[in-house]
């Protein structure tokens, strides 16, 4: 060691020295510091140990990266890729990828509108450019991605990071899907409180006009010329009555009788009117489930919701075609009550579906479905039976959706509360009609 305690570090030579006879009279010894040189190789060492990790550590990065990545070069061919990029676009292998035009996994729309080379040319060095695409995978199909590009100078290569959106678009279209059927029923519910108002105080105004009119009409002989006249306002004023009890049923504000019954039976009894009531040219058919389907309801109430529904399919197939009853039970989970049905608690539902073959309706018709006073009959119609349905559905606690596609048909799904287990009161909810008396006269036909 030196005095100041350090360790040189010395590379000594040895060699002999003789005289001309050959005999060894000493030896040399030669030793150079090479101290400082040791120091470097160290240091080298060190660094190139250093580098070995840096290179192993970005190697697991790419190869186990959770986006995918590829590098391309100048003229946007892939070099490189790493295992979420074969995954992303359904290759087996990354190496599969090497070779491809990255321009070539663009959808052409997306690169007309913004050429790659065009982003290419104009990304400052170490700057990310960072667009959405649509990249074709394997079989063809095409996928939204987040793309970020950033260009290596010192290389003249392109690092190109993205991410499938595929999950969060579907999230994002189920929760403005959510949203939007929220507004709508917050619109409905706003213009039921209105409507139950309204029918309320023109309840009330009908009352005396039907009850005069009636003691007027007991007043009056059979030829007395007022008689007529005065039967008319009666009439009308009945019919505005009716309108003022499915304005009370669309606003839930009406009484009802609450009964357990087993929904299968009903529409057992009650397919009998249903196909008087559709034209001939309309195939009628039940699917219903085989266990009973027990529901605490207002029979009256829900045979009203099945006849709308089952007259509005009639009228949407001018030209004929195939009316649909089925039933059946449903779990509606968290995730489907979120998405579908907000305003239902989980469990399970007796689920009532009518489905046609008719005309459909378009998104915008399909939103304002159950609207009172809006109809899609024209002047034959008055809107207020699928907002009567609605209104009776939703005072039962369930809940009414339907689906439509322009040409395509309708279905119509009515949910309603399973009740507890017990007896149903099926016998007697639907009474027989009674046997008509003997009579003579005429019968006209008209069809």
């Amino acid at each position: 060691p030196f005095p100041d305690g350090s360790t040189p570090h010395f590379l000594t030579r040895k060699f002999p020295i003789f005289d001309d006879a050959g005999n060894l009279l000493a030896i040399g010894i030669i030793s150079t510091d090479i101290s400082a040189r040791r120091r470097m190789e160290e240091e080298l060492r060190d660094t190139a140990e250093q580098l070995w990790l840096s290179e192993e550590r970005y190697r697991s990065f790419f190869a186990y990266a959770g986006e995918g990545i590829f590098i391309s070069d100048a003229q946007s061919t892939i070099v490189n890729a790493n295992l979420a990029a074969a995954r992303i676009l359904d290759y087996d292998d990354p190496a599969a990828l090497v070779g491809i035009n990255a321009a070539d996994l663009v959808h052409p729309d997306d690169l007309a509108q913004q050429p790659l080379q065009t982003v290419l040319e104009h990304l400052p060095p170490d700057e990310v450019a960072r667009l959405e695409r649509r990249y074709r995978r394997r079989d063809g199909t095409w996928i939204p991605v987040a793309v970020a590009i950033n260009f290596i100078a010192d290389t003249g290569y392109h690092h190109v990071f993205f991410t499938d959106l595929t999950v969060r678009r579907r999230l994002e279209a189920e929760k403005a899907r959510a949203e939007e059927q929220y507004r709508q029923s917050q619109k409905v519910e706003s213009i039921g409180r209105l409507a139950g108002g309204m029918a309320h105080d023109l309840n009330n105004l009908l009352t005396p006009v039907i009850g005069y009119s009636e003691l007027l009409l007991e007043e009056l002989g059979n030829r007395d010329r007022y008689r007529g006249p005065l039967e008319h306002i009666v009439s009308a004023a009945e019919r505005a009555r009716d309108l003022v009890q499915q304005l009370l049923a669309f606003s839930r504000k009406q009484t009802l009788e609450y009964r357990i019954f087993d929904l299968n039976r009903v529409i057992r009894r009650f397919a009998g009117l249903l196909r008087r009531i559709i034209r001939e040219d309309v195939t009628f058919s039940m699917q219903l489930d085989s266990g009973p389907l027990t529901v605490q309801a207002d029979i009256r109430q829900l045979e009203q919701v099945i006849m709308n529904l089952a007259v509005n399919a009639r009228d949407a197939m001018p030209d004929g075609g195939r009316l649909t009853l089925e039933t059946g039970l449903e779990t509606l989970a968290a995730d489907a009550l979120r998405q579908r049905h907000p305003d239902l608690a989980p469990g399970v539902y007796v689920r009532l579906t009518v489905s046609d073959t008719g005309r459909g309706m378009d998104a915008e018709t399909v939103n304002k479905i159950f609207e009172p006073f809006f109809s899609t009959k024209g002047e034959l119609g008055t809107g207020l039976g699928l907002a009567t349905a609605y209104g009776i559905v939703k005072q039962h606690g369930g809940d009414i959706r339907v689906e439509s596609t322009p040409g395509a048909g309708t279905v119509f799904r009515v949910y309603l509360p399973r009740a507890a287990a017990g007896t149903p009161e099926a016998a007697a909810v639907v009474p027989p009609a009674a046997e008509p008396g003997a009579a003579a006269g005429t019968v006209l036909l008209v069809e």
